[in-house]
């Protein structure tokens, strides 16, 4: 015979099917508090202490208007509060994630009109600034070396984090920065594409995963591209389980579209 256990989200109104026996349930009610709060910490902005009293009325409210029977004594409240957080940790990140994505303004950025260097850097034929900019790794020097040899690119720059053209309705409100801004021709308008590269280290960390989602309001989404070491090629990167995958070899070409 199967055993189905039923959790009743209160945030959401649904209920959730898990099949076996809850192990949450059976830790101590120490163990299970710590992992809540791991997982309210994750929100590294928030004010923990304010932040778990809030959660705690609502978390009453949400009982009373079920008709629920609400517990009197306020750490049993608190016990169920943290079981809650613990069997769905996704409930905090998505509702936090909704509130700061309501908070986003869209801000113009001007790229910098010259680029300046204490060094000498390497002329390229469509860089922005005619150079390859100092400071790119193996894998980003071998992309702009792609990108300023194809003939499908008006130009390409460097994208700079925390100043350069930066994503933010992508989670719960850090900046992406994507490592290039490229000028593609016969790409519909505004002609312009970001480009992500990903290291293979980075294809199974959820944050890196979240930005192959990320979307910027005129230009569309954001290809991310990436190889593993050791490999020449590159490949298109896109989420399959959790992870980033392989989605066909890297190709100027596709950046021409949407």
């Amino acid at each position: 015979m199967q055993v189905q256990r039923l959790d009743t989200d209160l945030f959401a109104g649904h209920r959730v099917a898990e099949d076996g026996s809850d192990l949450w349930a059976n830790l101590s009610p120490q163990a299970v508090a710590e992992k809540a709060e791991q997982i309210r910490l994750r929100l590294v902005e928030a004010n923990d202490r304010e932040l778990y009293r809030r959660l705690l009325e609502r978390f009453v409210r949400a009982i009373e208007a079920s008709g629920a029977e609400v517990p009197e004594d306020e750490e049993l409240q608190m016990r169920q509060l943290d079981l809650l957080l613990v069997r769905r940790p996704g409930l905090l990140r998505e509702a936090f994630k909704s509130l700061r994505q309501g908070q986003v303004l869209d801000v113009d950025v001007l790229l910098p009109a010259e680029l300046f260097s204490d060094q000498p850097l390497r002329s390229a034929n469509r860089g922005l600034y005619g150079v390859f900019p100092a400071g790119l790794n193996q894998d980003e020097l071998a992309i702009a070396e792609r990108l300023d040899a194809s003939t499908q690119v008006r130009w390409w720059h460097r994208n700079q984090p925390k100043s350069g053209i930066g994503l933010y309705r992508w989670d719960e409100g850090d900046g992406f920065y994507p490592d290039f801004v490229v000028s593609v021709a016969e790409r519909s308008a505004p002609g312009i594409a970001l480009l992500e590269l990903k290291g293979d280290h980075l294809w199974g960390k959820p944050s890196e995963v979240d930005k192959s989602a990320a979307i910027h309001r005129e230009y569309g989404a954001v290809f991310m591209v990436g190889r593993k070491r050791g490999e020449r090629d590159f490949f298109y990167l896109r989420e399959l389980g959790g992870r980033l995958e392989r989605a066909g070899s890297f190709d100027l070409d596709r950046m021409r579209f949407t």
